[in-house]
């Protein structure tokens, strides 16, 4: 039975296999012509590889639909199998196990060592084969990948020989370098470098060698053609001179040598004086043509007077120079010479003649650079001379302006204002404007029922006609006078009042000063006088030593020297700008008072000042007269004769008389006890009279001249004895 059985499923078996083959050949031709029919393609490209995990994912979707109906065939095969087995009382057989893919492998080499190339890989259908009636693997069981994708190693290469440089030689045959560079192509990618030299060296040829130029001539050097046989310059050779010469041919020779006064720098061969030269292939092959400067003077070869004369060498020669005090005669020899007198520098002598404003200054000069000597000449021309000094301006003290009104504090009836005014100045030093600049006083509008015509200030004038008073409501217009002009952006633009209840309302009429001295509206001469702006003009102020003459306009200058009140000088007198000098006649000297000539042998000397006095000289033909002076308010004690003192042969007179100069006493304590008796008392006095006022002003100040014969009079506290002084000054009495 177990026999039948097994039979029975064996021959199960087998119809399942055969129905299974029969149905797959059937289902595959069907499908092919299915395909066919259809003009469908079997085709893979590469994203399909790509996507593809295995050969099976490759499988057209056709065979999967093939293998869906093999698939229910074989199921149902294995259902009757199964069946029948039941049916019949036998066993069931295992399943049937499906081929599946093992993993690629390569096989062989990559078709490429490197730059890229393909590898075969294939796999086998073993990971597990197909068992019991199990389908096989499906997709290709071989393949192709990449492989060796690194770049391939670029070996170096030589590029072409190239020329470096010259050619070795001007003429002839020589050498010329070639050189090449490892770059065609440098190596890369691991590729082996070049192999050889970098340079190399072939014949070239530039010309025939023809012969030389004729080389330079250096200062001192001579040339000869050939070889010289003489041994020194001073022989004549042969054949003589090359200078006419310009090409030499290959080999020719030069000889050199120097001329007198100059040595060759290197030694010429022993025996010879002569170096030589030859011609090579273009170039002169020896010793360098250099011919050095001989010093005769440093080398005592010189012909020069060494205690009359100087020695200076030069090239290829030397000079001889005569010492000072000598001079080269027509032979050429050094002989002692007259010196004449030069002048030497100026320097001053005395101090400037003003203190500012432009004045003079002496300078002197001596003739010692040098001093005549042997019978020379003195030197010729003046020992003296005037320059300017003292250039800065004078001092211009500050100057009050006229005052200007303000506004009153009331519109109408009595107020007060204040009154301003402004320093002009100080200029160049001088000194500043004393007092206030503003003070209040009181102001008197008038009438409250009306206006009265505004105070004209500050150049303003008003267009009033004949009118002193306007009515309420009335408008009064104004314009600035000459000097002035208006504050206004427009200077022809002037603003109107208008008289409201007594007052005048609106803007203050003003007008601004015009600065003439500033904006160069003034005809003031800048080098005769100094322009000082003042309110509504400016006024021109001569300078020291000028003066502005009746009827003329510019300040001229003033000529000292013809004003006897001012030209004191005993000799001469020159006028200069804005000054003065004394000059004295030849053999005097001048005195430091800048006036008296004094001949050296009939000087006095200084005369005393009195105490309280002063002393003022003047020249005269026979020396100096000084008067002697006491200072306002003194007289001079004791019995002085206050004649003016001579000097004759440099004796004073007071010394002759054996006086002393005394000093000055107060008049209050000496002449006078009290002068208040005299005050106001003018109708009494006349010329006779000791004491006479001349001038009274309320505050006290008295202006008096006093005259004394020695006689007593009526109004006289105290006598002044036989003297007759005459003293004029000025006293303040107690008030009242």
């Amino acid at each position: 039975r177990a026999t039948g059985i097994m039979k029975s499923l064996f021959a199960i078996a087998l119809f399942t296999f055969a129905s299974f083959c029969f149905l797959n050949l059937v289902a595959d031709g069907f499908q092919r012509t299915r395909f066919m029919e259809d003009s469908e393609t079997l085709k893979f490209d590469q994203n399909d590889l790509q996507k593809a995990s295995t050969v099976t994912d490759l499988q057209p979707a056709g065979h999967k639909r093939e293998k869906r109906i093999i698939g229910l065939i074989v199921a149902v095969g294995v259902g009757v199998a199964i069946g029948c087995a039941i049916f019949c009382g036998g066993s069931s057989p295992p399943p049937p196990q499906n081929g599946n893919w093992a993993d690629w492998r390569p096989v062989g080499e990559c078709s490429e060592p490197c730059g890229g190339g393909e590898r075969k890989i294939v796999r086998d259908c073993n990971n597990p084969p197909p068992s019991h009636g199990g389908g096989p693997c499906e997709g290709l069981s071989e393949d192709y990948i990449s492989c060796n994708s690194d770049h391939c190693p670029i070996n170096g290469g030589w590029s072409s020989w190239t020329k470096q440089g010259v050619c070795s030689e001007f003429c002839g045959h020589g050498t010329q370098t070639l050189i090449r560079t490892c770059s065609n192509p440098p190596p890369q990618y691991r590729g082996v470098p070049c192999v050889g030299a970098e340079r190399d060296q072939e014949l070239c040829k530039i010309a025939t060698c023809k012969g030389c130029f004729h080389p330079p001539v250096p200062d001192g050097a001579i040339y000869y053609s050939g070889p010289v046989e003489v041994t020194n310059t001073t022989e004549e050779p042969f054949p003589g001179n090359t200078s006419t010469t310009a090409v030499f041919e290959h080999e020719d020779v030069l000889s050199f040598g120097c001329h007198e006064g100059y040595r060759p720098e290197t030694p010429p061969p022993e025996g010879s004086a002569f170096h030589t030269l030859m011609c090579n292939k273009g170039t002169w092959q020896g010793v360098s043509p250099v011919c050095n400067d001989v010093n005769e003077c440093a080398e005592g070869l010189s012909t020069c007077d060494p205690f009359r004369s100087n020695c200076s060498n030069s090239k290829g020669s030397f000079n001889c120079f005569c010492k000072p005090g000598y001079e080269a005669d027509e032979n050429g020899e050094c002989k002692a010479i007259v010196i004449h007198g030069g002048w030497g520098n100026w320097f001053p002598s005395g101090i400037c003649t003003v203190t500012c404003g432009g004045g003079e200054q002496r300078y002197e000069r001596r003739c010692d650079n040098p001093i005549p000597q042997n019978g020379g000449l003195p030197c010729s021309g003046d020992d003296f001379k005037y320059e300017p000094c003292n250039t800065n301006c004078c001092p211009v003290h500050g100057v009050w302006s006229d005052w200007i009104d303000g506004a009153c504090s009331t519109t109408c009836g009595i107020g007060v204002h204040t009154r301003f005014r402004s320093c002009s100045g100080p200029f160049c030093g001088g000194r500043e404007c004393t007092g206030e600049t503003e003070v209040i006083v009181n102001c008197d509008l008038g009438s409250c029922s009306g206006c009265l015509v505004p105070v004209e200030v500050n150049g303003v004038l008003y267009n009033k006609g004949d009118k002193s008073e306007f009515q309420h409501g009335d408008e009064l217009t104004y314009t600035c006078s000459r000097g002035y002009k208006s504050p206004m952006e427009d200077p022809m633009t002037f603003p109107s009042i208008t008289c409201e209840a007594g007052v005048w309302q609106g803007d203050t009429p003003t007008c601004d000063d015009v600065d003439e001295c500033a904006e160069g509206h003034v005809d003031c001469n800048p080098e005769t006088s100094i322009c000082q702006n003042t309110l509504g003009g400016f006024v021109c102020h001569c300078k020291t030593g000028y003066e502005r003459k009746p009827g003329e306009h510019q300040c001229t200058d003033i000529n000292e020297c013809e004003d006897p009140s001012i030209n004191h000088c005993q000799h001469e007198c020159q006028n200069l700008f804005a000054s003065f000098q004394c000059y004295c006649r030849a053999g005097y000297e001048l005195q430091d008072d800048g006036i008296s000539c004094v001949h050296p042998s009939t000087a006095c000397s200084d005369l005393p000042i009195p105490g309280n006095g002063s002393v003022d000289c003047n020249p005269v033909p026979s020396g100096q007269r000084c008067t002697l002076t006491c200072d306002d308010g003194y007289i001079f004690s004791g019995s002085y004769d206050p004649s003016p003192q001579t000097c004759t042969d440099g004796v004073w007179r007071y010394e002759e008389e054996g006086q002393e100069i005394p000093d000055c006493v107060d008049i209050f304590g000496g002449a006078f006890l009290s002068m208040d008796v005299f005050a106001g008392d003018v109708g009494d006095c006349d010329t006779s009279t000791d004491f006479m006022v001349t001038d009274s002003v309320p505050d006290g100040d008295v202006s008096a001249e006093c005259i004394s014969d020695g006689r007593r009079r009526r109004r006289r506290r105290r006598a002044l004895g036989r003297l007759r002084l005459k003293v004029t000054f000025s006293v303040r009495l107690p008030e009242g």
